[in-house]
């Protein structure tokens, strides 16, 4: 069995100090070394009050007595396919829980199972990168489809225009468009919650709901926007007959750009949206590809909604991250909502 050399060493969840401490050690501590990552070990213990946890301290803190695992420790990007408890070791007894995860979240495996658990680094909501153990059957190499519930838009703030018809083409173009993951969806929803007035204002400075959705010729009776024609339309204010023009082309539906925004609020609302998340900018980045590098990079989830907020608010073309866009505490509000059911 391996000691440890001295008392407070600092015990981290991950190999380094940029990961969430753990506790600090005792020279008391029952010790397992398991395998060197760098200039850190990995460790199995049991802290002077009897519970095991496995964690990792700098090399020379240790006098190792064990023969080393050979681990090649690999990012391998997973989706949680099944909302997961997570453990600090590969056990769902014996080790202390260190979360939830939930249906969608992106995950790294590290390449490295012990039994039926994998050991993964993941970033949960609210907190820094961390690293932990889940059963090996909630993750999947693709996202899992989430469909969003009514109840579940009423949790983030949607209050008007909420219908049946409605989440049904919500969940749609959140399939064609590509946004799958939690972190997506989360982010997704907070905005469209927002820049519609909360699902109330499809039209910019104008009470229209989704209930005028797929009303044939009707739309041509519906206010333009107070800014024009081209101003703002649908669950992400689409703004400008530039962006109505590439909308149209991109999607080959040559009404958009001819009747602009009242057309996109009939049918298009979420579809337009979905076309705006995926949009390129200067950077050669949309929100949906900034998101994904977000999130492997261990941005925060609130940090990851604040930049999305500057992109949506401010353009995509966007790239001072540190300014504050509009409405920044509503749309932090429908985020912080949204985390609670996805």
């Amino acid at each position: 069995m391996s000691t440890f050399t001295a008392n407070n060493v600092p015990i981290y969840t991950g190999p380094g100090t940029t990961y969430p401490m753990i506790e600090s050690s005792s020279t008391s501590f029952q010790v397992t070394a398991l395998w060197k990552e760098g200039t850190y070990l990995y460790i199995d213990y049991v802290n002077a009050a009897y519970i095991r946890r496995r964690g990792y301290v700098p090399s020379t803190s240790v006098n190792i007595t064990e023969t080393l695992q050979s681990v090649s420790i690999t990012n391998n990007q997973r989706y949680v396919v099944t909302a997961a408890t997570t453990y600090n070791g590969p056990a769902t007894s014996g080790y202390p829980t260190t979360g939830n995860l939930s249906k969608g979240t992106t995950v790294k495996f590290l390449n490295y199972k012990s039994g039926s658990f994998a050991f993964i680094e993941f970033t949960p909501i609210g907190s820094a990168m961390t690293r932990g153990y889940i059963a090996e059957t909630s993750l999947g190499t693709a996202p899992p489809t989430i469909t969003v519930t009514s109840a579940q838009l009423a949790t983030v703030g949607f209050q008007y225009g909420v219908s049946s018809v409605m989440v049904s083409n919500l969940n749609l173009n959140l399939a064609n468009w590509g946004i799958k993951t939690a972190e997506q969806i989360r982010n997704f929803l907070a905005q469209t919650c927002v820049e519609s007035g909360y699902g109330g204002g499809l039209l910019e400075g104008r009470l229209v709901t989704y209930t005028y959705d797929y009303c044939n010729a009707n739309y041509l009776n519906l206010p333009n926007p107070t800014t024009g024609q081209y101003g703002g339309g649908g669950f992400i204010q689409l703004t400008g007959s530039g962006n109505y023009s590439s909308y149209a082309a991109k999607v080959g539906d040559s009404a958009i750009s001819s009747n602009g925004a009242k057309y996109v609020a009939a049918f298009k609302p979420w579809d337009s949206a979905g076309y705006y998340w995926n949009l390129n900018g200067n950077s050669g980045y949309s929100i949906k590809t900034y998101i994904d590098l977000w999130v492997s990079q261990g941005v925060i989830g609130t940090e990851i909604c604040n930049r999305v907020s500057i992109l949506v608010n401010k353009g995509i073309n966007s790239t001072n991250f540190t300014q504050i866009p509009g409405q920044a505490t509503e749309r932090n509000n429908c985020f912080s909502n949204a985390c609670k059911v996805f």
